[in-house]
């Protein structure tokens, strides 16, 4: 059997083993994390990297939210002139029915009576006609008077 000596010297031995062995493990572990940090710093350049692509692609964004903005405004504001638009045009509808087409029909009433009279009236020939026999009349008529004035006298 061992003796405690034995067992000190074993625990020794086995401290050293254990020494080195822990070395050569706390070598790895220290290699292994410096590869992780290596590796995570390259992990976290590229996400740093990706933050800068996400904040560009969110400033595009926004500048595309601010042209929507825009547009929605300048198609409100379409929509407001077509409303203006089709409320003028209702009016004028209704103003040229119940305004402009009757006095446009009573003018064209007025134009037919117009021209019915113009068609009675005579032609320059016929009161060139009239005229000439007025004045025919006019002579028989003073040469009347001077008739009868003379007979008048020799009565």
């Amino acid at each position: 059997m061992l003796d405690k000596e034995d067992l000190q010297a074993i625990s020794q031995l086995m401290d050293v083993k254990l020494a080195s062995f822990a070395q050569q493990i706390d070598a790895r572990f220290d290699a292994q994390d410096k590869r992780f940090e290596d590796r995570f710093a390259a992990i976290d350049t590229r996400f740093a990297a990706i933050d800068t692509r996400f904040a560009a692609i969110d400033a595009r964004f926004d500048a595309q939210d601010k042209r929507f903005d825009r547009i929605e405004a300048r198609l409100d504001n379409l929509e407001k002139q077509q409303a203006s638009t089709l409320e003028l045009a209702t009016r004028t509808a209704l103003t040229q029915e119940n305004i402009v087409l009757p006095a446009i029909n009573a003018l064209v009433e007025g134009q037919e009576m117009t021209h019915q009279m113009i068609k009675q009236l005579a032609t320059k020939e016929e009161v060139q006609d009239v005229r000439d026999q007025l004045q025919v009349i006019k002579t028989v008529v003073a040469s009347h008077s001077r008739d009868i004035e003379q007979l008048k006298k020799a009565q």
